[in-house]
């Protein structure tokens, strides 16, 4: 069994405050809003490399371990859900799906969500990011 560090104690015994909790939600809005604004241009590839091109600038100026796992482990998902939902449900169509049948950006944008919702949550309930 490891003992953590003073610094790590430290950590969980005095979480964030409130001020610094609100700054880094608020700093990773705009990142989100960013691909809201690419998605009334309706051109599939074009809103898909957005949501690349903003994940990588957000990656890029913030980082935390292992995000970009829970990036490709939303997408994944994302596809799944999107697909097996398409194929038992059929509740929605889509007019320009072109990966099986789904907008190619539907799955990255699963990933974005999987990331920027670990990220809120973990401000929320006070945790320290690494």
């Amino acid at each position: 069994m490891t003992v953590g560090t003073a610094a790590d104690l430290s950590a969980i015994a005095h979480p964030p405050e409130r001020a610094s909790r609100r700054a880094r939600i608020w700093s990773d809005l705009p990142w989100f809003f960013l691909v809201l604004a690419i998605l009334p241009t309706h051109r599939e590839l074009v809103i898909a490399a957005g949501v690349v091109v903003v994940m990588a600038i957000a990656f890029r100026v913030r980082y935390y371990r292992h995000e970009w796992l829970l990036f490709v482990v939303g997408t994944l998902l994302g596809l799944a859900f999107e697909l097996g939902g398409d194929a038992i449900y059929k509740l929605q169509s889509w007019s320009e799906g072109s990966l099986f049948g789904i907008p190619a950006w539907l799955p990255l944008f699963w990933g974005l969500g999987f990331v920027f919702i670990r990220r809120f949550g973990n401000v929320l309930v006070g945790l320290d990011e690494r």
